[in-house]
């Protein structure tokens, strides 16, 4: 997997990709070098900003096509896009929040039996991090 960093890059964004067959990189880039058909990535920790942890490396499949960065993730069944990668990486993140708030910050009792498993799946991956002393993995 060739990363590519652009000359004049000027926003930076860092997350840690790990390529299927490459030595891990830190990236503080909006792009990187991507096929259309699809290129496997582990992402081993979100923003410096987030408030949000990564417990466990995630698999996203990064697709360039129009354009356009295409980044999903199969475990939780969401995907973004966007012109900078950068900014998919972003709104994935948000969507990260989006679900922790969804799904962790509600009591069980309010939600669907589906709703309790994709809670624990979260909570497997994610952990808030002004509560790391209370971070576990299920």
């Amino acid at each position: 997997m060739t990363l590519t960093v652009p000359e004049n890059s000027a926003e930076s964004y860092p997350v840690i990709l790990k390529g299927m067959n490459a030595v891990q990189d830190l990236l503080r880039y909006d792009s990187v070098c991507v096929s259309k058909n699809g290129d496997v990535f582990e992402i081993s920790e979100l923003s410096a900003d987030s408030r949000l942890v990564l417990l466990h490396p995630l698999e996203l499949t990064v697709y360039f096509d129009d354009g356009l960065y295409i980044v999903e993730n199969d475990v939780f069944e969401i995907f973004s896009f966007d012109k900078s990668f950068k900014n998919a990486l972003h709104d994935l993140e948000i969507q990260f929040y989006d679900l922790w708030e969804d799904f962790v910050s509600v009591d069980e009792s309010c939600l669907a039996p589906s709703g309790i498993i994709l809670k624990k799946l979260l909570q497997k991956y994610l952990g808030e991090k002004n509560d790391t002393k209370n971070i576990q993995s299920f």
